[in-house]
């Protein structure tokens, strides 16, 4: 296998995975169940929902975890202090921060924050 290059037979994993679906008589909002793990395996951050019922298994796949969404606020605090100190990075944890750590940290809180929004009204 080339690096980096997904072999021939991932190309077919969704049809095959369908085929399954439709022999177990599947609902809609199921099917999408069974294809988050390979959707996650091939590296995906997103997955189009049909239907609003899978939503919530969507979600619960892709949110960031509490963990996460704690260290990225963390993060983002620690350097905005630093930054009204006058220093461009920190390293609070014994790892420094810079501003590409700042980009991830601001994805992850608004991933987070378009979630709970979406999930709670």
């Amino acid at each position: 296998m080339i690096p980096n290059r997904l072999e021939r037979s991932h190309l077919y994993v969704p049809a095959s995975n369908w085929a399954m679906i439709q022999k177990a008589a599947v609902s809609a909002a199921d099917a999408v169940v069974l294809d988050l793990e390979n959707a996650v395996s091939l590296g995906n951050k997103v997955k189009q929902c049909i239907h609003p019922a899978q939503l919530a298994a969507v979600n619960a796949e892709f949110s960031p975890s509490e963990q996460e969404s704690a260290r990225a606020r963390a993060m983002f605090s620690a350097l905005e202090q630093a930054r009204q100190a006058g220093r461009g990075a920190v390293s609070p944890d014994g790892r420094m921060i810079d501003a590409a750590n700042l980009r991830l940290a601001r994805s992850t809180i608004k991933q987070q924050a378009l979630i709970d929004r979406r999930t709670t009204g």
